[in-house]
């Protein structure tokens, strides 16, 4: 009895399941259409992200750079939490738009290494997360970067 419930169960699985993968069409791609697929999800996924952050004119940014490469120690150490997402931003913005290789950019870099870093790890009370950057869950801000983008941690610059 066993034996013939088992093979009945076999019998009507094996009926779906050919009729589940005759409906399935697969085509075999030459290689030059698996490179245009290729580059049209590549295309796909550098607008959505280049579409990301919070928008921003390109001067203003230029001059939220300079204005926060000049302030000193003790001035920096005064900056209340808004200020310091504005430079977190800027920094993650350098980073994920490619802009260091600039010399004004790459002097804010360093800058924020040496001047801010600490200072927004601790006044937005940010803990370490992936990718060995920082997470603020209070503000949802990442100091450095993380990977994926994260819309609340770095500027849109329309072109």
């Amino acid at each position: 009895m066993k034996f013939k419930t088992a093979f009945l169960f076999i019998m009507i699985f094996s009926a779906k399941f050919k009729s589940y993968s005759q409906e399935v069409n697969f085509k075999v791609l030459s290689k030059e259409e698996q490179l245009q697929l290729i580059k049209i999800e590549e295309e796909k996924y550098r607008k959505s992200h280049d579409s990301i952050g919070v928008w921003i004119q390109k001067s203003q940014f230029d001059r939220l750079v300079a204005k926060y490469t000049e302030l000193n120690d003790s001035n920096i150490k005064e900056l209340n939490y808004k200020d310091l997402i504005i430079v977190v931003r800027i920094r993650n913005t350098i980073a994920f738009r490619d802009m260091a290789k600039i010399e004004k950019y790459k002097l804010f870099n360093t800058f924020f290494d040496q001047h801010y870093l600490n200072i927004a790890v601790a006044k937005l009370e940010a803990f370490i997360s992936k990718g060995y950057c920082y997470y603020s869950k209070k503000h949802d801000v990442y100091i450095g970067w993380s990977g994926l983008p994260n819309n609340n941690s770095l500027y849109f610059l329309p072109s």
